[in-house]
């Protein structure tokens, strides 16, 4: 019997000495920003010792023709961005009949969940997406293009998506541009969960140059500046009372970008951006900014983005009709003096390249 207690003993002391030195000894570890940073004598690999990073995502909406595909480069060449360029372009197919608006609303606001949450699976009409998605988009945005949703290969949708959604959630932020969310409130239920991190920049541009640009590359499809001039007024005015008065939209939520204090001062205001979004300007970013907004040699396409940005923006107001200027600022006035662009009264200020437009 004495040998017996005797071993039980020494078992005892055994395991309470295995705890000590498991506790005295083994490898501290510190929490930063969101995850376990360990010693170099840790396990760093442990899956069950880290805490994942919270991810960002950011939506960049605006009207068509104010600077968006130039702005959207911004995080289509950052390489932990996973950047989708005009992720509700499907929508283009339910306008042609009439639908209901609360069905559309309801369309747009789960397929950008599913994105902003990497779930590309749970997005409604999957394979209408695939296949409306047109080939240009896949040159946006280096995370897209390594997928075979850019090879146009035979894979299973599924297959497909599931490989998107993993490409998603290995990337730091998760970004949207897009011209076809014409109501912030859509995103109001993704932004109220407390697991997301959203940040929207509503990107605006003087409504003149707007419509001046819309007019000269959809012709077919202005038939009254009029009508354009206050749709997008309208939209600008909604969302900035909408941001006023939903608590929700706070100053490190939504941001109003103009387009052409980018243009301006690309690099300055590149910085802002993304320390509105919680990260450093990467240095491929800012490579691409320097080797992009100075080229004075460009293509008049619609979607260009290497220019010379300080002059494109403001390229309007040796070209449009002084009539044309009078229509978008009846529609426009209100809102265009609450975002400090100046309003003209004869055609002499508008050539006059000296008078600034923005205070």
């Amino acid at each position: 019997m004495g040998i017996y207690r005797l071993f039980v003993l020494l078992c005892m002391l055994m395991f309470l000495f295995f705890i000590a030195t498991f506790i005295l000894y083994r490898p501290i570890t510190l929490l930063h920003k969101g995850e376990l940073v360990h010693d170099e004598g840790s396990m760093a690999h442990s899956i069950h010792s880290f805490i994942p990073r919270t991810k960002t995502q950011v939506v960049l909406m605006t009207f068509r023709r104010s600077g968006s595909t130039f702005t959207g480069e911004l995080f289509g060449n950052n390489p932990r961005s996973f950047y989708l360029f005009e992720p509700l372009h499907f929508l283009r197919h339910f306008g042609k009949r009439p639908m209901d608006p609360t069905y559309i609303k309801n369309i747009s606001r789960s397929t950008l969940e599913a994105i902003l949450s990497c779930q590309f699976n749970r997005m409604p009409f999957r394979t209408l997406w695939y296949h409306d998605f047109p080939d240009y988009m896949c040159f946006y945005g280096d995370a897209l293009r390594s997928t075979s949703f850019c090879s146009f290969s035979h894979l299973p949708l599924s297959t497909i998506y599931n490989e998107m959604s993993k490409k998603c959630k290995q990337s730091d932020l998760v970004a949207i541009k897009t011209i076809r969310l014409f109501k912030i409130r859509y995103l109001e239920r993704f932004a109220a969960n407390s697991e997301n991190n959203l940040k929207v920049i509503h990107l605006v541009r003087d409504p003149r140059g707007t419509i001046f640009s819309n007019k000269r590359y959809f012709k077919n499809s202005v038939k009254n500046i009029t009508t354009l001039a206050n749709d997008l007024c309208t939209f600008i005015e909604n969302t900035r009372e909408r941001v006023e008065y939903k608590s929700i939209w706070s100053e490190d939520r939504y941001m109003e970008l103009k387009y052409e204090e980018l243009s301006l001062n690309p690099l300055k205001v590149a910085k802002r951006i993304y320390d509105f979004i919680g990260f450093s300007l990467p240095s491929e970013v800012e490579f691409w900014i320097r080797n992009n907004t100075n080229v004075t040699n460009v293509s008049n396409g619609s979607m260009v983005v290497a220019k010379n940005s300080k002059t494109v923006p403001f390229a309007w107001r040796q070209s449009m009709d002084f009539q044309d200027v009078l229509s978008v600022q009846s529609m426009c006035s209100s809102v265009m003096v609450k975002m400090g662009y100046r309003l003209l009264d004869n055609e002499e200020d508008l050539r006059n390249s000296q008078i600034e437009l923005i205070h």
